[in-house]
């Protein structure tokens, strides 16, 4: 009996035996192949030993990085492409073969060979990056032809009153959600259609803001036919134009120079007289001094200061002492920021040998009442002081000093 025993444990560990042994040696068979049901991104590599997946899967995604492309749908149905070539694609194949010759390797004997007797589907991703230089610029490209700039609000003199012209929302692309898009689709490689996202701009200046502006708060002129050639006459027009119109919004800052630009000929300017240091002399644009003069008073006179302001260095014919403000390009500016808590809106004219400046703003400044007034405190200088005065309902509230000049004689 104990032999017939000995017998059977005998015979069923030498067919365990056998059987690991085949198991052994069927799971040695797939060390140098990819086990069946393991694909690299829908391309079956089963079987397959690294080299043949390399060249397989290299092949195919030359091909998909040379013929695919991303669909992005703007607003309005705007459609544009962006092909992988664009943003400079690349894939790492290797690291996506290694994970699939990789797979259920690490696996015990018994686990391994269970795998290959019952395969499973395996996806591996291949990891897709672009050229982030690249895709800023190709954004770049993008945002520039979608873009749209807001229009602000703005004012039309008509009549005595005011028509407004309303303002519209602009449009800009998110630049950064769609890299983002662009980056995830890419290392997907599952989705053909991107929907850009546009974000709205508001406007700076709304058409609500600019109903505060309904009265004339200020006004101050001077007389130029007498003093003026043809050329100096059209120089006035022409500065006076360029700023006629102009809103100024509470906290903008208003700059002479920068609103009516450089005096050049090709911009209409002609020579006419100028005054350089203590002499007379023809330049372009003589005569634009007299248009950042009136237009100083006038924003004096609605409560406004200078930021910067420079006199001449002999004294104006057409205003006081202390009451001018000279220009000239690259050099010295007139400049003011509205400080008031309402649009102000500048109507300039020529009209009548007078170069004119009125400022429009809200009715309830009216309660408030701005004059200049100077004082000249040598007798064989010119030397003038200027002071601002605020009057409320009439009582004078403030004065203060806003230049000391002195002149040449």
């Amino acid at each position: 009996m104990k032999k017939i025993l000995a017998s059977i444990v005998s015979g069923a560990v030498i067919i365990i035996f056998i059987v690991l042994i085949g198991i052994y040696i069927k799971v040695q068979r797939w060390e140098k192949f990819i086990y069946n049901g393991v694909s690299i991104e829908n391309i079956d590599v089963s079987a397959k030993s690294k080299k043949q997946a390399e060249d397989i899967v290299k092949k195919e995604f030359d091909k998909i990085v040379q013929n695919k492309s991303i669909n992005l749908i703007a607003d309005e149905n705007k459609t544009m492409q962006l092909k992988y070539s664009d943003v400079n694609v690349k894939y790492d194949i290797d690291k996506a073969v290694d994970a699939a010759f990789n797979y259920g390797k690490d696996l015990s004997i018994y686990d391994r060979y269970r795998l290959i007797k019952n395969p499973k589907k395996i996806e591996v991703k291949v990891k897709m990056t672009c050229d982030k230089k690249a895709l800023n610029e190709w954004v770049k490209n993008v945002s520039n032809s979608l873009n749209k700039e807001p229009k602000n609000a703005t004012v039309i003199k008509a009549g005595e009153g005011f028509r407004i012209i309303p303002d519209e929302d602009g449009k800009k692309v998110n630049e950064d959600k769609l890299k983002k898009d662009v980056e995830d689709t890419i290392q997907n490689n599952d989705n053909n259609n991107i929907k850009i996202n546009m974000d709205a701009v508001k406007a700076k200046t709304t058409g609500d803001r600019l109903k505060s502006i309904n009265t004339l708060i200020s006004s101050f002129n001077t007389e130029y036919a007498s003093l003026s050639s043809e050329e100096r006459a059209h120089n006035i027009f022409l500065a006076t134009k360029a700023i006629n119109g102009m809103i100024l919004m509470p906290g903008d800052v208003f700059s002479f120079n920068g609103v009516v630009g450089e005096r050049t000929a090709i911009k209409g300017y002609e020579s006419a007289p100028v005054l350089v240091g203590n002499k007379s002399d023809m330049g372009l644009g003589g005569g634009i001094c007299q248009v950042s003069t009136t237009l100083y008073n006038a924003v004096l006179t609605a409560g406004v200061k200078a930021t910067e302001r420079h006199h001449h260095t002999l004294p104006s014919h057409y205003v006081s002492l202390g009451y001018d403000a000279t220009v000239d390009y690259g050099t010295l500016d007139y400049k003011f920021k509205n400080t008031l808590s309402f649009p102000l809106y500048i109507e300039g004219s020529t009209d009548g040998g007078c170069v004119t400046f009125n400022i429009y703003s809200d009715a309830s400044l009216l309660s408030e009442k701005y004059k200049v007034t100077s004082e000249n405190y040598s007798d064989s200088v010119p030397k003038v002081k200027v002071y601002l005065e605020a009057y409320q309902n009439g009582v004078l509230k403030s004065k203060e000093m806003i230049a000391n000049d002195v002149y040449s004689q």
